[in-house]
């Protein structure tokens, strides 16, 4: 560019000014420029005018810019001038000129002119982060221009260069600024030409947070064996910040360990730290996956932790509060200060009270579910021991205590009945007497522990039980020690097996034992049924003293007698005698049984019973007996009625079963000697029918297994001893499913692949079959899909090496190979007697035998009818439809296959309502497009026909109602606000959804939208129409007419008749009862929502209208005017006509 000649003559010289003549006419080809060539409509742009072109020796300096017919001075700076430009009533190029400051005719014309824009504005301000993480804010707003200038400001002095996405978005980087750690809130401005920035707003406004935050991390150290839960916190809003930048997905790295997945949480980020090496490692976070990591100088220390050999007790309620005595395994520094405990992730209360250099007792804090945590010894706050486990459980309560009293001098075994809390029988247990001596005590179940107290003084104590040996509850009631009673005689001391009702104990101290019972031996008796200080009466159990003999009970035998019992008294609810004698007490020994297996046999088989009992006597001849029922034997005289046995043992007998055919029922077993007295309990036996089984579905597979296979036959049954799948002699796997038609069963891994026998295992018994199973790759399965129209041609897809044939049923199909795949083509239903049920796909081998590899089902071809538009998601980008049609099969493999303005755009999937309606979602669609879709019920055929939509951008209205003031919902409008019923077409449920009249509008559904008015009262003549996006409003609404102060409908409308033929054309005379001045007023019902009447006037209050066609049977009627009423109602309550 030229340099402006230096000297300036003066601007009144004549010779001066014809020169410049001169020049101008000769020097047309210079050439002015103006930087920045743009700016805002209100001016104020200071530019830089610069001339190129000027010849030599011309020497005048020009001051003056001409724009829009408005000179503005400028300032002179070296190469260029310094204008600022004037504002502009309207947007656009403006023509600019050079004059020199004496002179008011250009120097030269301008080429590129000076271009107004209007102001930017900027409505929101988003913080995002970039591909390339460059951390970025989105700023929305109008009047962005794609300008190499473009800028963004941040505060006064952070000016950056922006990136122009479209006039109503553009992107800026957020420069570096040190912000203090309580954060920085800025402007945030937009330039389109770098000079001239929008106007500060509150909508602008970008909060700048510490780069490096305060942050702290709890604890700072760590075991070098074990991973150790660690927090990072920072200043007030730390983890709402690292969630909002990470999405809640963090990483955690200590040192140069693997970077492991972090938590989120409203405290901080909670990170694991592994196992490492001894010594101090850095402690990085990232929040984009690895791609930058934050460096906020955390330093973790990783320490080799002493071993703690023992916890006492490592068990406590989850209350908290037991004493814990952690014994280390080496001797550690007694002086550390600080030293506390850590029981998990909660740390006890206070400090450790030190026992020695090896041991120290800790308070377990409460914990809020039972759980195994580690106990940790800290020092300082930092851990310094390895973990031992400590399980918190719930601890039960002990409500009550039996007996209640017992012998002072001996003591006694009582009951303890604990609730709540889950404990085992091998669970330790505890019990003392008045605090003293902690004794051992036994769970019997999970609710009843006994204990043998002690010997004690005369009088009440108080029994505490434990679970720990640590933590005591007191048991709810008191046990009494008192003298010890005695029983010093037996009546009567011998009987026969059942022939005792009851026995009378006499001795010293037997009154006030309470609520007692006899035991003899392990029989026990009812309740006393007299007491005294000197003499019981001991009830017999059912059936007598000796009926029912528990195993234990056979002592010295002597001519069959049994002898040598003991007979006690016992509390109810105790395990050990209030008094006791071992006195000789005889009972003819009884014939027992207790076990027989199998459990089950199979109709129409022999079987060899093992019957388990006692007192069996091998020198003597022992049957079977089976009977249908207790008491009633099978058919006199049947061969299997009494079966022979054979002794083993004095506790086994084997016999065989009876063959039976027929139904299923339970049998009922007894011994017997010598075909004499039966024993006295009785086993049941259950005949089973056999099983049938026809065929294997798939009879081929995977050598790999883990297909399912099905046991098609009939008889099958569940097992409580298990039913299983015998595949060959190792293939042994369990049902998945059982009826008494199928069983589900997974194929075995076969590492060779073999051709194996199939057979049923039900409990103990297996029933083979002919069947065989091939488990191998070369026969594969199908892939699917396992159905598909009746007009044939969808393709099946196979996993197998199998080259040969595949057929359906008995035809063959065309099949091509694709690497391990093989694609068959089905046939038309027609070739199966348009027979629509499952069909056998198979595989057939060189011995021409049949592999059933999959079913395959025929279903008729969809039909597409119509389409409707259900919703749309502005937000999500998406719009739900509802096509209706025919022959829909709901699956999860239904899909939707959409065509927009004839162009394929994409499949999504369905969801079927019922076999005629299904919904597809889509995205990204143009809804003023033509849309199409189709259906698949297989995910893979569609249907043939398609139905299309076509949107409308504006909704039709067609018919208008004021609703009473109760509202359409149900709900009271406030105010007095008036809701308006629009019958129409083509509503949908948008969020921009609007109403001609003021307030707002319900969508209720494609056809019907309730405009409810935002306080107020509707009043006059309205017309009302509707727009779905809130710009493209229905043209031709309907006029609505109704009168201000109207709080309820008094008009009623009266048709004649009541009622007609749904083909329509029945002629009906309206009655508008109360109303006047209707002449020259039309009136049109509407008819339900399908159809609509033009009425004729007759005179006073009556019309004649004809009645349309219609589908459903009973519809509401709704009158509406479509003209100016004469005069006026007779009293306020008056309104439009409608019928209820």
């Amino acid at each position: 560019m030229s340099a402006l000649p230096s000297g300036r003559d003066d601007p009144n010289d004549s010779k001066d000014v014809d020169h410049r003549k001169d020049k101008q006419k000769s020097d047309r080809t210079s050439k002015l420029y103006v930087q920045p060539s743009f700016g805002p409509l209100m001016g104020g742009t200071r530019v830089a005018v610069t001339l190129s072109g000027v010849p030599a020796g011309f020497g005048q300096d020009y001051y003056t810019l001409k724009i829009n017919n408005i000179l503005v001075p400028c300032l002179q700076k070296e190469n260029a001038s310094i204008c600022t430009i004037p504002p502009s009533k309207s947007a656009g190029l403006a023509h600019c000129e050079m004059h020199p400051s004496s002179s008011k005719s250009p120097l030269m014309d301008f080429e590129g002119d000076f271009m107004f824009l209007k102001a930017e504005q900027i409505e929101k301000i988003s913080l995002r982060t970039l591909q390339d993480q460059i951390r970025s804010v989105e700023i929305q707003g109008h009047n962005f221009w794609n300008s190499r200038h473009l800028m963004c400001k941040f505060g006064f002095r952070h000016s950056v260069s922006a990136v122009w996405v479209s006039s109503t978005l553009v992107t800026c980087p957020v420069p570096h600024i040190d912000a203090p750690p309580q954060g920085l809130n800025l402007t945030v401005q937009i330039s389109n030409n770098g000079i001239d920035f929008s106007t500060p707003s509150e909508a602008a406004r970008f909060m700048y947070t510490s780069l490096r935050p305060i942050a702290k991390l709890q604890p700072t150290t760590g075991l070098t064996s074990e991973t150790t839960r660690v927090l990072i916190t920072g200043q007030a809003g730390f983890g709402g910040r690292i969630a909002q930048e990470s999405g809640g997905q963090v990483l955690c790295q200590f040192g140069s360990s693997k970077a492991l997945g972090g938590r989120v949480l409203d405290a901080g980020i909670e990170c694991d730290a592994e196992s490492g090496i001894e010594g101090k490692v850095s402690v990085r976070v990232s929040t984009d996956g690895g791609r930058s990591w934050e460096d906020w100088g955390l330093r973790f220390e990783f320490v080799k932790g002493i071993d703690i050999a023992r916890v006492d007790p490592s068990t406590g309620p989850v209350a908290g509060g037991t004493r814990v005595t952690i014994v280390m395994g080496q001797r550690y520094d007694s002086e550390s200060s600080g030293l506390s405990c850590m029981f998990g992730q909660t740390p006890s209360a206070g400090v450790a009270e030190v026992l020695s250099s090896g041991e120290l007792v800790c308070v377990a804090p409460a914990a809020k579910t039972e759980a195994i945590v580690k106990v940790y010894v800290l020092s300082d706050g930092q851990i310094r021991s390895t973990g031992s486990a400590f399980r918190y459980r719930h601890w039960p309560k002990v409500m009550g205590l039996g007996p209640r009293s017992g012998p002072a001098s001996r003591g006694q075994t009582i009951t303890l009945q604990a609730a709540g809390g889950s404990w085992g029988l091998e669970d330790p247990a505890w019990c003392r007497v008045s605090g003293g001596q902690a004794l051992s005590a036994a769970f019997m179940t999970e609710s009843l522990m006994t204990c043998r107290l002690p010997p004690h003084g005369r009088g009440n104590a108080t029994i505490e039980a434990s679970f720990n040996g640590r933590d005591w509850v007191e048991v709810a009631g008191r046990f009494e020690y008192r003298e010890r009673c005695l029983i010093t005689g037996v009546e009567p001391s011998l009987g026969l097996m059942g022939g005792i009702t009851s026995v009378t104990l006499t001795g010293v101290g037997l009154k006030g034992l309470g609520k007692s019972r006899c035991r003899i031996g392990s029989s026990w008796g009812s309740r006393l049924l007299e007491v005294s200080d000197a003499l019981v009466i001991c009830g017999a159990p059912e059936g007598g003293w000796g009926s029912v003999m528990p195993p234990g009970d056979v002592g010295e035998a002597d001519g069959g007698r049994v002898k040598g019992l003991t007979v006690g008294l016992m509390l109810e609810g105790a395990s050990q005698e209030a008094c006791e004698m071992k006195e000789a007490y005889f009972l003819y020994s009884p014939l027992r049984i207790d076990s027989v297996s199998p459990s089950s046999l199979v109709q129409g088989r022999q079987t060899v019973v093992t019957v388990v009992g006692q007192t069996f006597d091998e020198a003597r001849r022992v049957g079977c007996k089976y009977s249908e029922a207790a008491g009633a034997s099978l058919q006199s005289g049947a061969s299997w009625d009494t079966q022979e046995g054979t002794v083993i043992t004095s506790s086994m007998a084997l016999c065989k079963s009876p063959q039976m055919s027929g139904k299923s029922e339970d049998l009922s077993l007894q011994v017997s000697y010598d075909g004499g007295q039966l024993s006295s309990s009785r086993l049941s036996i259950r005949y089973i029918p056999e099983p049938t089984i026809t065929r294997l579905e798939p009879s081929a597979g995977s050598s790999a297994g883990g297909q399912v296979i099905t046991v098609i036959g009939s008889n099958m049954r569940a097992s409580r001893s298990g039913t299983y799948c015998l595949f060959g002699n190792r293939g042994q796997m369990p049902a998945l499913h059982v009826t008494t038609s199928a069983v589900k069963c997974l194929s075995p891994f076969n590492s060779k692949g073999a051709n194996v026998s199939f057979s049923l295992q039900v409990g103990e018994h297996i029933f083979s079959t002919l069947l065989r199973f091939y488990s191998d790759l070369e026969f594969g399965f199908a892939l699917g899909p396992s159905m598909g129209p009746v007009r044939g041609n969808t393709q099946i897809r196979f996993l197998t090496s199998f080259n040969g044939p595949l057929y359906l049923e008995d035809e063959r199909m065309n099949c091509s190979r694709t690497d391990s795949f093989l694609f068959c083509l089905v046939l038309p239903l027609k070739s199966f007697g348009n027979r629509i049920q499952p069909l056998d796909v198979s595989i057939r081998s060189d011995q021409d035998t049949n592999h059933i590899v999959s079913r395959y089902t025929y279903y008729q071809e969809e039909v597409v009818s119509k389409i409707e538009l259900l919703s749309v998601n502005q937000f999500a980008n998406t719009c739900e439809f509802i096509v209706y049609g025919e022959n829909f099969v709901p699956s999860s493999k239904m899909m939707c296959k959409t065509w927009i303005d004839g162009d394929y755009h994409s499949i999504s999937k369905a969801t079927a309502y019922t076999n005629t309606e299904v919904a597809c979602t889509l995205t990204n669609v143009n809804l003023s497009s033509r849309i199409s879709i189709q259906i698949s019920n297989n995910g893979v055929d569609f249907s043939s026909a398609s139905a299309t939509y076509t949107y409308e951008r504006a909704p039709t209205v067609t018919s208008l109602s004021l609703l009473a003031l109760d509202g359409s919902s149900g709900q009271v409008e406030q105010d007095h606000g008036r809701t308006v019923r629009v019958i129409g077409k083509h509503f949908v449920a948008s969020p921009q959804l609007r109403c001609s009249l003021p307030g707002v509008a319900r969508y209720i559904t494609s056809s019907m939208v309730d405009c409810v008015s935002g306080g107020g009262r509707v009043g006059g003549n309205l017309t009302v129409e509707v727009s779905n996006n809130g710009q493209d409003w229905s043209s031709g609404g309907l006029g609505l007419l109704a009168w201000e102060d109207t709080p309820r409908f008094s008009e009623e409308v009266q048709l004649e008749p009541t009622m007609g033929p749904s083909r329509g054309g029945t002629q009906v005379t309206v009655r508008l009862l109360g109303a006047e001045g209707l002449q020259g007023v039309s009136l049109s019902l509407q008819v339900g929502l399908e159809g609509s009447a033009e009425c004729r006037y007759q005179s006073g209050t009556e019309y004649r209208c004809q009645m349309p066609e219609v589908r459903s049977t009973t519809n509401r009627v709704l009158s509406r005017y479509t003209g100016q009423r004469k005069g006026q109602p007779k009293s306020p309550s008056q309104g439009p006509a409608s019928s209820r």
